[in-house]
Protein backbone atom coordinates (compact mmCIF):
# COMPACT_ATOMS: atom_id res chain seq x y z
CA UNK A 1 0.00 0.00 0.00
CA UNK A 2 1.11 3.09 -0.99
CA UNK A 3 -0.19 6.56 0.95
CA UNK A 4 0.97 10.13 0.21
CA UNK A 5 0.26 13.72 1.52
CA UNK A 6 -2.78 15.19 -0.81
CA UNK A 7 -0.27 18.18 -2.48
CA UNK A 8 2.84 15.48 -2.77
CA UNK A 9 4.23 15.28 -6.30
CA UNK A 10 5.94 11.89 -7.40
CA UNK A 11 9.69 11.70 -7.05
CA UNK A 12 11.90 9.54 -7.52
CA UNK A 13 13.67 7.96 -4.48
CA UNK A 14 13.27 7.72 -0.95
CA UNK A 15 10.68 10.47 0.80
CA UNK A 16 8.75 11.24 3.62
CA UNK A 17 5.59 12.21 1.81
CA UNK A 18 5.68 9.47 0.00
CA UNK A 19 4.96 5.83 2.44
CA UNK A 20 5.10 2.33 1.59
CA UNK A 21 3.35 -0.10 3.85
CA UNK A 22 3.63 -3.80 4.27
CA UNK A 23 0.30 -5.38 5.25
CA UNK A 24 0.50 -8.75 6.16
CA UNK A 25 -1.58 -11.26 8.12
CA UNK A 26 -0.60 -13.91 10.25
CA UNK A 27 -2.77 -16.92 11.91
CA UNK A 28 -2.38 -20.51 12.09
CA UNK A 29 -4.48 -22.95 9.51
CA UNK A 30 -4.28 -26.73 8.06
CA UNK A 31 -2.44 -27.35 5.22
CA UNK A 32 -4.73 -29.10 2.54
CA UNK A 33 -2.36 -29.32 -0.22
CA UNK A 34 0.60 -27.91 -2.37
CA UNK A 35 -0.51 -26.51 -5.74
CA UNK A 36 2.31 -25.86 -8.45
CA UNK A 37 2.28 -24.61 -12.07
CA UNK A 38 5.67 -24.93 -14.06
CA UNK A 39 7.32 -21.62 -14.03
CA UNK A 40 5.12 -20.11 -11.01
CA UNK A 41 6.20 -20.48 -7.01
CA UNK A 42 4.18 -23.06 -5.46
CA UNK A 43 1.36 -21.98 -3.23
CA UNK A 44 0.09 -23.66 -0.25
CA UNK A 45 -3.72 -23.82 -0.43
CA UNK A 46 -5.27 -23.24 3.70
CA UNK A 47 -7.99 -24.53 5.37
CA UNK A 48 -9.43 -23.14 9.10
CA UNK A 49 -8.57 -24.65 11.67
CA UNK A 50 -11.83 -25.09 13.53
CA UNK A 51 -14.05 -25.57 10.33
CA UNK A 52 -11.87 -26.88 7.88
CA UNK A 53 -13.08 -24.26 5.13
CA UNK A 54 -10.93 -23.25 2.33
CA UNK A 55 -9.46 -19.85 3.30
CA UNK A 56 -7.31 -18.95 0.83
CA UNK A 57 -3.47 -19.13 -0.86
CA UNK A 58 0.00 -18.50 0.25
CA UNK A 59 3.41 -18.20 -1.97
CA UNK A 60 5.59 -20.91 -0.63
CA UNK A 61 9.33 -19.31 0.23
CA UNK A 62 11.50 -22.74 -0.56
CA UNK A 63 14.41 -21.11 0.93
CA UNK A 64 12.78 -20.84 4.20
CA UNK A 65 11.70 -24.71 4.63
CA UNK A 66 13.64 -26.99 6.63
CA UNK A 67 13.45 -30.49 6.63
CA UNK A 68 12.88 -30.99 10.11
CA UNK A 69 9.71 -28.87 10.09
CA UNK A 70 8.12 -30.61 6.89
CA UNK A 71 5.92 -33.48 7.41
CA UNK A 72 5.83 -34.39 10.77
CA UNK A 73 2.43 -34.66 12.16
CA UNK A 74 0.84 -34.37 8.55
CA UNK A 75 -2.47 -35.96 7.86
CA UNK A 76 -4.40 -36.15 4.64
CA UNK A 77 -8.02 -33.93 4.25
CA UNK A 78 -10.74 -33.74 1.66
CA UNK A 79 -10.30 -31.39 -0.81
CA UNK A 80 -12.46 -28.64 0.24
CA UNK A 81 -11.14 -26.23 -2.62
CA UNK A 82 -14.29 -24.31 -4.08
CA UNK A 83 -15.53 -25.72 -7.43
CA UNK A 84 -14.46 -23.61 -10.62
Amino acid sequence: MVSKRRNSKYRSGPSTNWLKAKCCSVDECELLGVEHEAGKPASALMADRATGRYVGSAFINPARLSASGCGSGSRSMPDRRPKA
